[in-house]
């Protein structure tokens, strides 16, 4: 027997409470993609809260002064804060399948119908042992009708949780290039400030920018290593090619295209290598995008989540400081964590965290699918000194 999408998706939330769906439970419990590289700076948590707060109160120990006797001691010490407090924001999105998708669909299984009937088989293919099948592998047989639909709404289901992903991962992008995000769509804005100090946030112009005649690369790594322990650098392709092919720069090429990619400069021989080491250095590359929405032209446009002429520097603060967070004391020498993503409760799951996902059919409509996701969420970075950031556009 084959079942129209409302039936399927009937039978996937039969065994959910009340109030809940199948949709929800998968896209609130899955995990971001292991490529995305500021997930793992800014992790998603689910948090209970819609509102987002942190920070550290950092003790910087100076050396103590000479005291007379009998005489108060003088101050020790410098205590300082860093706050950062912001109300999480909502996104979310919707989505169904026309006519021509519809169509489309319908010759696909017209085929498969056509394939079963010389071969003698039932196209539909038995329900039970696809729902089966989808729940131990996350995928049905698409050589039968059943399958196939299964296998469209888990593939639905999949869209909307990489949707989400990719967007936090887009904003988290900004925030650690930009050192805030300003996002205005469709008449909503949205500005956010980060706190990374203005020292540590260095704007390259005219001919001392990485790609120029004066170019301040060097500089710039040195001071990178004097700031911070175990600095680690990130660029896209294009910032790096724009760096190598560069003579100032004076790279030794290293004809090296992986997402770590070695530099080192030359001495003026164009051979050998300076042996200082803040003039070597591992270059981390990250190409990946995502696609946003144009709606005055309805194209895909695509959205790079590291940008061009952009350099990432994150590490441990190369001072001694004490960090007081909520809980307890860290150690000079175990620095707090950078930051998080906080995803916060929808009221569309009723007051749950994490993404929401709906999918569903209408009455007279038992062959189309509607969908309905959002999540409230927000890139938190609790420690903003552990980064450095280069513009040179």
């Amino acid at each position: 027997m084959e079942y129209d999408f409302q039936s399927i998706i009937g039978m996937l939330n039969a065994n959910i409470p009340s109030g809940d769906n199948f949709a929800f439970r998968l896209a609130r419990n899955a995990n971001a993609p292991a490529d995305l590289l500021f997930n793992k700076m800014l992790p998603r948590e689910n948090r209970a809260s819609w509102h987002t707060s942190g920070g550290t109160m950092t003790i910087t120990p100076t050396i103590l002064n000479e005291v007379a006797m009998d005489s108060d001691p003088a101050p020790m010490g410098n205590l300082e804060s860093s706050l950062f407090s912001e109300k999480i924001s909502k996104f979310g999105g919707q989505m169904f399948f026309n006519e021509a998708q519809q169509r489309e669909w319908i010759e696909m299984e017209n085929d498969i119908r056509l394939s079963a009937s010389r071969e003698g088989l039932s196209a539909a293919g038995d329900m039970q042992t696809q729902l089966n099948m989808f729940a131990e592998t996350g995928m049905a047989d698409s050589n039968t009708i059943n399958g196939r639909r299964l296998n469209i709404i888990a593939n639905v289901i999949r869209s909307m949780q990489l949707s989400h992903f990719n967007t936090s991962e887009w904003l988290a992008g900004e925030a650690l290039t930009e050192g805030k995000i300003e996002y205005n769509f469709s008449g909503l804005e949205m500005r956010i400030g980060y706190k990374i100090p203005s020292t540590q946030i260095k704007n390259y112009s005219g001919n001392d920018r990485f790609d120029q005649s004066s170019s301040k690369w060097w500089t710039f790594v040195r001071y990178c290593y004097k700031t911070l322990k175990n600095p680690m650098f990130f660029m896209n392709s294009n910032s790096y090619y724009d760096i190598v092919e560069n003579d100032v720069n004076k790279i030794q090429e290293q004809y090296i295209t992986g997402d770590v990619r070695p530099m080192s400069k030359y001495r003026d021989d164009a051979v050998t290598q300076k042996m200082d080491a803040n003039e070597r250095v591992n270059v981390n590359i990250y190409d990946k995008a995502g696609s946003i929405m144009d709606v005055s032209t309805n194209t895909l446009v695509s959205k790079p989540f590291l940008k061009d002429k952009r350099v990432i520097v994150v590490g441990e603060l190369n001072t001694s400081q004490i960090e007081l967070t909520l809980g307890g004391v860290t150690d000079p020498d175990n620095n707090l964590r950078m930051g998080y993503t906080h995803v916060g409760p929808t009221v569309e799951g009723g007051g749950r965290s994490g993404i929401y996902a709906n999918i569903y059919t209408l009455p007279h409509k038992p062959q189309q699918i509607f969908t309905d996701t959002y999540v409230n969420m927000l890139p938190v970075i609790l420690n903003p000194k552990k980064i450095i950031i280069a513009k040179f556009d």
